[in-house]
């Protein structure tokens, strides 16, 4: 138990499958048993395998038929497997058996906010926090409950106890954190993945503010390495240096080698509580954003090749998934032959998904007929600056919530988000404030509780694709 309780998951699931065929338990020692049972759940659940999980959570509840850790288990890998009404029922299970625990609550309150409930989830979001007043991810949920109502001023407030942030903080030792106010270097770090670091850029034109009122004298900012050209380019009064996007999250940050001409003093914050402070309501968010600028010798690189390949069709930049496939994540994401209505207009897709998908593409083409064209010598996984030259150029971008609808987006291009369920980032609204130019898809919630279909969702997204393509025309 030393390495479950020491974070190494991986290795104590090895070590409890092991134990587990040596005493799979009976009689006396089922109770037993039925614990170890739950630890597995737990070590599958953290590492990803919610499908393992729930079948490890469901053999402790054999051996224990009421056991709140299983039943809290099977709730909790339920939830990352999409699979809403099982795990609300396993949660309110647990409530009823175990009313002083936080978790069920806690799990409840997701359910909800799933669901798009938003004043259910705060609700029970609270009552989590009562019974665990300091629990941090409690704390973050209640955050993003308070956000997707437009809550702003607790919203952010409570923001700030996200994973990460205080450890993230930590490794720039006794730097004072920025509370918005002037000061002589700001050092702003990046955090979360390419979606969200686009998605905080849009505050950068905020920090240009800072710098041409003299409040700030130097301004660094940390950005994902694929991003600095553009980044430089787009804000030349603001110094990037690159994020080492392969370091250990525990892994201590050494400015210097960073970038030798960082200030080795400055007041420090992080990207998303750059946002708390220069988005403190909805009327702080711009109606418009302008596009990150492209390297103006590759702007004309992709029109030939699109007028000869497109043939005066319209243009559609085509994202169907994330490339990370982890089981819990997989449910999040349309697959290409899902989007059947989409793929039959009489359009040129260009495959912009950024990882290996030529088999999904030779499938559907086959199935639809559809014309779709990869850009040729293109990394579209790395080379970012050619995507965005590329996406500037497309009359529209379809995009499950993908880190290429933010750089579509972030390049102000139309976009079409096929979004599985409403998120925080809506703050309120049916729309994306920090990206105003897409306009969001949402699977619907049907009577049985259960997300609509994929294909129905499509449906819905192509009548509008198409009335967007015809107003461009017009």
């Amino acid at each position: 138990m030393v390495r479950l309780e020491s974070g190494f998951f991986v290795e104590a699931a090895e070590d409890l499958k092991r134990a587990l065929c040596l005493a799979p338990g009976a009689g006396a020692a089922a109770l037993n048993v039925a614990d170890r049972w739950c630890d597995l759940a737990r070590c599958q659940r953290l590492t990803r395998h919610p499908g393992h999980a729930l079948r490890s959570g469901r053999r402790a509840l054999h051996l224990a038929p009421i056991h709140t850790s299983a039943l809290i288990e099977i709730s909790a890998a339920s939830f990352q497997l999409d699979r809403i009404g099982v795990s609300e029922l396993a949660a309110r299970k647990t409530a009823i058996h175990s009313p002083a625990q936080a978790e069920p609550y806690a799990n409840l309150a997701e359910c909800r906010y799933r669901h798009a409930a938003f004043y259910d989830a705060l609700r029970l979001g609270r009552h989590a926090q009562i019974l665990a007043p300091g629990t941090a991810q409690i704390l973050t949920n209640l955050g993003s409950y308070h956000l997707a109502l437009g809550n702003f001023t607790q919203g952010w407030a409570l923001f700030r106890n996200r994973s990460g942030r205080r450890s993230l903080l930590s490794r720039f030792g006794s730097h004072p954190v920025w509370s918005g106010g002037p000061c002589s270097v700001l050092r702003v770090i990046a955090e979360q993945g390419l979606g969200d670091e686009l998605m905080f850029s849009t505050c950068w034109p905020d920090l240009v503010g800072y710098r041409q009122r003299g409040e700030i004298s130097r301004i660094e900012v940390e950005v994902d390495p694929r991003l600095i050209g553009l980044a430089r380019r787009s804000f030349p009064d603001l110094a990037f240096f690159p994020r080492d996007i392969e370091r250990p999250e525990d892994f201590p940050i050494d400015l210097s080698a960073a970038m030798p001409s960082l200030s080795p003093n400055g007041v420090v914050t992080l990207a998303g509580d750059m946002a708390a402070i220069t988005r403190p309501s909805l009327d702080h968010f711009p109606t418009e954003i302008a596009p990150l600028m492209v390297d103006r010798e590759k702007s004309e690189c992709w029109r030939p090749w699109l007028d000869d390949t497109c043939s005066g069709k319209p243009r559609i930049g085509l994202c169907w998934r994330s490339a990370l496939r982890f089981e819990d994540r997989t449910r999040y994401y349309p697959d290409i032959q899902d989007l059947r209505s989409i793929l039959e207009l009489n359009a040129c897709f260009v495959i912009l998904q950024y990882d290996e998908c030529a088999a999904e593409v030779d499938q559907a083409h086959d199935l639809f007929g559809s014309t779709m064209v990869f850009p040729p010598d293109l990394d579209r996984k790395d080379d970012l600056e050619r995507m965005a030259v590329l996406i500037e150029e497309l009359d529209l971008v379809v995009s499950a919530d993908t880190a290429v609808l933010a750089l579509a987006a972030r390049m102000n291009t139309p976009c079409v988000g096929l979004v599985s369920h409403a998120t925080w980032v809506g703050l309120g609204t049916d729309r994306r404030p920090f990206f105003p130019s897409i306009e969001v898809m949402t699977r619907s919630t049907m009577s049985d509780g259960q997300p609509e279909a994929w294909t129905e969702l499509s449906e819905r997204a192509a009548e509008r694709v198409a009335s967007i393509l015809s107003d461009h025309a017009v």
